[in-house]
């Protein structure tokens, strides 16, 4: 009975351990933050999410958002005294919300562009009829090509497809950002389509500018950011500033530099984010962890891939992440409670991650229309909030506008879908598995990629919804230690039925004389005390108790 009484304690500190150890508290990661943060001192990015954070959960800033004003430099950059791209654009991202004019810090970041190696810029025009058009290039050479009404082009006596910049019009391209223009008023086509285009990385092409027009004033984006000013291209500073600035709703540049250097999950978490495109988010879901997490348990990068799986269709992968990363919350450390390793982990967590929108200031019901990211509330969104494109100044779509571009799904009416190609919204084909639309003729069963999103019945896409705060799966850590302490008990059943003996007194060797097996025991016999030391067996099963506690509360740190 005393034995049982023990396992039935053990077993009620360990529960009661265990759901102390992973309550996860968000107030108490911001009230961490705003402690722990090094204002005067600390890394500007590590400054930056904190203050994102705080002011994101309407959560006090102390004194962090004016020392962060006294560290910017008289030149409009972060920090004082040695400037340099990541930091500018991590500042202006964090100081926006405050209503801070961040207008020098973006100048500045513009100012800091330099020429990148950017290749495979290609000029495509498609008419019905024939004619001559000029192409102006480096701001005075004229180009004259002559469109056959095939949609061929003819220049310098031979016939192509496309116009290959640099090889058939040799432009030089040695500024960060070109312009080209084309006239085909000669043609005198109503119906002429322009395009610029490029190939990235040897297979994937993209229409990078398009107009259905005689003329087209078309722009080369050959730029990278670097570090600081007058370096050469970083990889680093492009993407962060390419990321804030995309979440200000200003113009990225870079993006053609972007595509030739993504190459790990926070780049295309960020790319992602930055142009909507599919590819990288696919990229992203196939390199995470069963468990939730990307790159090694990366809180930061986790972080980062969980905002930009936000309002896509991989639901339960987001879900998944945003629980491995509420249970690595340090929550049995009384100085360090409700941080997530260092405050540049917490911030990020905290704001990336888990971060209810709905919470934010001057955010009526959680939608930000204009941050080009569908939401709650919203019918499209297209990154601007301007009537008369096809999406009206409060999301909703305009029935009666014809939408000229587009970008992605989100651009477009419910019922249409964007063509990546021409860039156009186009209406979508309703028994097409794998238009994201579940049509007449689709169900869960035979089209579960567009249709488990909406119960299985074509319908409108489910908006999806965001996280609870306090959500955490405890009953995955019960189960864990059910499995823990039933290891732990069937070891001692095991334990006392094949050694419970043990200690007692010598067992006879079967090559023992039975003589002299008794008087072995008479020799060793030593009568027992009527209140004895613990047996060997008590010593055991407590040392394997307390192995088996150290051994669940390993686990359950994990």
């Amino acid at each position: 009975m005393l034995k049982m009484k023990k396992w039935v304690i053990y077993i009620v500190i360990v529960f009661i351990l265990a759901l102390t150890v992973y309550a996860y508290s968000k107030n108490k990661g911001l009230e961490w933050v705003g402690n722990n943060a090094d204002w005067g001192n600390g890394q500007i990015e590590d400054n930056s999410l904190a203050l994102l954070s705080l002011k994101s959960n309407n959560n006090n800033v102390g004194n962090g958002y004016d020392i962060m004003l006294q560290r910017i430099d008289s030149g409009g950059c972060y920090p004082n005294g040695n400037c340099n791209v990541k930091d500018t654009a991590l500042a202006a991202l964090a100081l926006k919300p405050f209503n801070y004019d961040i207008k020098p810090l973006l100048d500045w970041l513009d100012s800091v562009l330099t020429r990148a190696s950017v290749t495979n810029w290609y000029i495509q025009i498609k008419a019905d009829k024939a004619g001559n058009c000029s192409i102006t290039y480096d701001t005075n050479q004229v180009k004259k090509v002559f469109i056959n009404g095939t949609k061929k082009i003819k220049i310098d006596n031979k016939e192509i497809d496309w116009i290959d910049v640099e090889r058939d019009l040799q432009a030089n391209l040695d500024q960060p950002i070109e312009q080209i223009k084309v006239d085909c008023t000669q043609v005198n086509d109503p119906s002429i389509i322009i395009s610029l285009l490029r190939i990235v990385q040897g297979t994937d092409f993209y229409i990078i500018q398009e107009t259905q027009s005689s003329i087209a004033n078309l722009v080369i984006n050959n730029a990278c950011y670097p570090s600081s000013l007058g370096g050469e291209c970083n990889e680093e500073s492009s993407f962060y500033a390419a990321y804030a600035l995309k979440k200000l709703n200003q113009d990225v540049k870079i993006i053609p530099y972007l595509l030739d250097k993504v190459d790990n999950n926070l780049e295309n978490a960020m790319l992602y984010t930055i142009t909507n495109d599919q590819k990288y988010s696919d990229n992203l879901i196939n390199t995470q962890n069963p468990l939730g997490y990307w790159d090694n348990e990366d809180i930061y990068v986790t972080s980062f891939a969980i905002n930009a799986l936000k309002n896509t269709k991989y639901k339960d992968q987001m879900g998944n992440a945003t629980e491995w990363l509420k249970s690595k919350q340090i929550t049995n450390d009384l100085a360090n409670e409700g941080s997530f390793g260092s405050v540049r982990d917490t911030g990020a967590a905290l704001y990336l991650a888990l971060t209810d929108v709905s919470a934010q200031p001057g955010i009526p019901g959680g939608q930000i229309c204009g941050n080009n990211v569908k939401e709650l509330g919203e019918q499209c969104d297209d990154g601007n909030l301007v009537s008369g494109d096809g999406c009206s100044l409060t999301c909703q779509n305009e029935l009666n506008q014809t939408i000229s571009g587009c970008s992605s799904d989100l651009n477009c009416n419910v019922n249409e879908f964007c063509d990546t190609f021409t860039k156009q919204c186009k209406l979508r084909s309703l028994d097409k598995c794998g238009d994201g639309f579940c049509g007449s003729t689709e169900d869960s069963s035979n089209c579960p990629l567009d249709c488990e999103l909406s119960g299985g019945t074509p319908s409108e896409e489910t908006p999806p919804e965001a996280p609870t705060e306090e959500k955490s799966n405890v009953w995955l850590w019960i189960i864990i230690i059910v499995i823990v302490l039933g290891l732990g008990i069937g070891g001692y059943f095991g334990y006392k039925k094949f050694f419970g003996n043990k200690g007692l007194g010598p067992k006879r060797p079967p090559y023992f004389p039975e003589e002299q097996s008794r008087k072995e025991i008479k020799e060793n016999y030593v009568p027992r005390q009527r209140f004895s030391k613990r047996t060997n067996i008590d010593e055991n099963l407590e040392h394997e108790l307390d192995k088996s506690i150290k051994e669940t509360e390993k686990l359950l740190r994990k």
